[in-house]
């Protein structure tokens, strides 16, 4: 996703609250010069920080738990408020402040800057608040202008019910964070940079059985064409990709290994830990690999060490496998069926049986898919799963001490 980005201009007015409670004669003079104090002191916010990813996950999710304290002047008992967190970017400093936006839709706003607010009241007309935890921000959602360390100033505000620009009390604290995320004002000259990738990766791979065919040529330009069609400025992303095809083609041409270009690229990817741009390229890589109707050896190794490489779940792979590759164009026909069938090594009789029948329940409703071809690659799958089926059940009777 690309997005439009503007300043946050990040305002308070306290002149507003001041006359509120402004007055006149001596009798009244010490109280609004308490009230004038409590609202100059504002509030005193704090955070505590906690990682709250499971043990399986890939990265930290950390959040701040959000705590206030401090005093509110409102202009009547039971005046009804809103509380607001904003967070902004202040690493270049309070006159260079940035929004951030969120991933989390439920914790942004409209044009999708991080925002909470919680409509409540406040019940005294000086009211003093100690260490309410206010709410949780979800800091690993959070994106702002650049990757990297960075200085973000969390804002709390309490404000009138039926105007945000009415502010009845204010606080902030200025943390330190490192975003792991690609910035927004980094993100197109990112993109065009993982496309570059994607490019040279899905040639490399088009290569890996030591010639490149125009049908794979085609597969990959077909891809950047309707990558790019719905984008309101493409040249200059075409001409990338055009001048990074032709350059990768000339360097394979004259020497230069696919499987070198290959580990590098999957290094970079792998890197960025961009999950959709890598299973797209795991994608294109697949369809390139059958572009010429046949599976050559050599691809099958190169597609297994990119799929190895860029850490994919094995699920995603069989999912693309199952849409993409059909049994007649492995090159090698007289490989082990269990082996064509795509069954993971190392498994047990039972485990085998096991991994049949379960690929049988896949593949047995698709027979009657009204796309023919792949009803076709059904049945041709369910009748090998059969034969490997009545092949293990042969080899129990054979050596029943097997199981």
């Amino acid at each position: 996703m690309e997005f439009i980005i503007g300043f946050l201009a990040v305002s308070f007015i306290w002149g507003i609250l001041k006359q509120l409670f402004s007055g006149s004669g001596d009798q009244n003079s010490h109280y609004h010069h308490e009230v004038n104090r409590l609202i100059d002191q504002g509030l005193t916010v704090s955070c505590t920080f906690e990682d709250i990813a499971e043990p399986t996950d890939r990265t930290s999710l950390f959040i701040a738990r959000l705590n206030v304290s401090g005093s509110v002047v409102v202009p009547q008992d039971h005046h009804p408020v809103n509380w607001l967190v904003q967070v902004v970017d202040e690493t270049e400093g309070e006159d260079s402040r940035y929004a951030l936006l969120c991933e989390i839709p439920e914790c942004a706003d409209a044009e999708s800057y991080y925002e909470f607010r919680q409509d409540s009241h406040i019940p005294y007309t000086v009211s003093e608040f100690e260490d309410i935890n206010l709410t949780n921000i979800p800091l690993f959602a959070l994106i702002g202008p650049k990757k990297g360390p960075r200085k973000w100033r969390i804002f709390v505000m309490v404000a009138d019910a039926t105007n945000d620009d009415q502010l009845y009390a204010l606080g902030s604290q200025l943390i330190d964070y490192r975003q792991e995320h690609v910035g927004y004002t980094e993100w197109a000259a990112h993109t065009k940079a993982q496309e570059g990738q994607i490019a040279v990766l899905t040639l490399a791979m088009a290569a890996a059985d030591g010639s490149i065919s125009k049908r794979e040529t085609s597969i990959i330009r077909n891809f950047f064409s309707e990558r790019f069609q719905h984008l309101e400025e493409p040249d200059e992303r075409k001409q990338h990709i055009t001048y990074t095809l032709q350059s990768t083609l000339s360097d394979l041409k004259s020497g230069h290994k696919a499987v070198d270009f290959i580990k590098n690229t999957c290094r970079s990817l792998k890197a960025d830990n961009d999950q959709t741009v890598i299973q797209t390229a795991y994608e294109l890589c697949t369809k390139v690999a059958v572009a010429d109707e046949s599976f050559e050896a050599n691809e099958q190794k190169a597609l297994k060490y990119i799929a190895t490489q860029l850490e994919i779940d094995p699920e995603y792979v069989r999912e693309v496998h199952d849409r993409e590759i059909r049994l007649h164009m492995y090159s090698d026909q007289h490989n082990d069926r269990f082996i064509l069938l795509g069954m993971p090594g190392g498994l047990s009789t039972v485990e085998q049986r096991a991994w049949l029948q379960s690929e049988y329940e896949k593949w047995r409703p698709r027979q009657s898919h009204p796309d023919t071809d792949i009803a076709t690659e059904a049945t041709l799958r369910v009748d090998q799963i059969v034969d490997a089926l009545t092949s293990l059940d042969q080899e129990s009777n054979d050596n029943p001490a097997d199981f």
